[in-house]
């Protein structure tokens, strides 16, 4: 049976025990304890209620279930969110810029170590354009097995045309994305990054040639075209062979060394690397041009991109900042923004003691170099 209580005012408790029928008076409380329960019910009783206090409840803050904002309240939370916004979309659009440049660096990076890969194979670094069944293809061509692209490869030596060309993001700089959305003929197999190919001679031909060895002397003395870049060409203009001697990683090492040799540079004047025309600022870079130029660049400088020639075949890019990034033939890479036009040379020129850089600036023009 269970305990029943029952309370019987201040006088004393009433109550049956559990198991038993008899009933047990609970002594009730002292004079003190009733006392001071008799005052604190006296007090509760003067307290105010909601309802005396605003006359109704709808007019206490207190007790309004389900309350809006004020418009001040509003305005300020407004105010704050943007200012928020305003600290936090310039930094989000500053990380994607960083993430895109380290993206793009690392494609560079890949191009390089498919070219040393070749290298370990062929005992030789690609030619900078060669003759294949269908046409003249660019450097790109010849390292596709080395990028994964081998079934585009086989197109290639097999002249199947249906597979020649595609668009490979490990081609094109993240921040020009344009490229590889863009229909036209160009953009086909669209490019980013120009390998070096030393320098850029004017043959007063029908077309402007890179340098063959001995197309240009400095001190009386026949310069290689590989003494002046790392990539030389396999045919000329007319698409007959040129015996140019041809670079390897190991002549480089020999020389003025592959940490201090540029392999590639971003440009933004790059457009294809399905054909190896005679605009061999198409897919490449260099570090001298014959050709007078009344417009001087500067290195990291954003040319229009439809300005395709030799002027701007110099590094730049549309990265943040008036820089470039540019792979090394060790296999490093790095970003450069200010560089003079004495170190640019060196850096590009892979003999500076055959080629005599400072000798070659003061004999030939450099008013087209695009660098400070």
């Amino acid at each position: 049976m269970s305990t029943e209580l029952t309370f019987f005012g201040v006088e004393g408790f009433l109550g049956r025990s559990a198991g038993s029928d008899r009933r047990i008076i609970l002594p009730a409380p002292g004079p003190e304890a009733v006392r001071k329960v008799r005052e604190a019910r006296s007090v509760s009783a003067c307290l105010p209620t909601p309802l005396a206090i605003g006359g109704s409840r709808s007019r206490s803050r207190s007790y309004r279930p389900g309350q809006g904002f004020t418009l001040v309240e509003l305005l300020v939370v407004i105010a704050i969110i943007g200012m928020l916004m305003g600290l936090t979309i310039p930094a989000v659009n500053m990380a994607r810029a960083t993430a895109r440049q380290s993206q793009c660096m690392n494609n560079m990076r890949q191009c390089t170590l498919a070219a040393i890969s070749y290298n370990v194979s062929e005992r030789f670094l690609p030619y900078s354009r060669q003759k294949y069944p269908q046409s003249l293809g660019s450097w790109a061509v010849a390292i596709l097995p080395q990028l994964e692209q081998k079934g585009i490869y086989n197109g290639w030596i097999n002249g199947e045309t249906e597979n020649m060309y595609r668009k490979l993001p490990v081609l094109v700089c993240p921040s020009h994305p344009e490229k590889l959305k863009s229909q036209e003929t160009d953009y086909q197999a669209p490019l980013s990054y120009g390998a070096n190919c030393g320098i850029y001679h004017d043959s007063g031909n029908s077309g402007s040639l890179i340098i063959q060895d001995g197309t240009v002397k400095v001190g009386g003395v026949a310069v290689k075209a590989a003494d002046c870049g790392v990539f030389v060409s396999a045919v000329d203009n007319s698409e007959n062979f040129l015996r140019n001697l041809r670079n390897s990683v190991d002549r480089i090492a020999s020389l003025d060394g592959t940490s201090y040799t540029v392999m590639y540079g971003e440009n933004n004047q790059c457009r294809q690397w399905r054909y190896a025309s005679h605009n061999f600022y198409d897919w490449g870079i260099f570090w001298f041009s014959s050709v007078e130029n009344s417009g001087q660049l500067q290195f990291g400088d954003k040319p229009n991109a439809t300005e395709s020639d030799a002027f701007h075949a110099r590094p730049s890019s549309y990265h943040p900042g008036q820089g470039a990034n540019i792979a090394f033939v060790d296999g490093h890479a790095a970003y450069l923004s200010t560089i003079s036009k004495q170190v640019y040379s060196q850096i590009m020129a892979p003999n500076d003691a055959k080629t005599g850089v400072a000798e070659l600036n003061t004999t030939l023009n450099t008013s087209s170099l695009g660098v400070r």
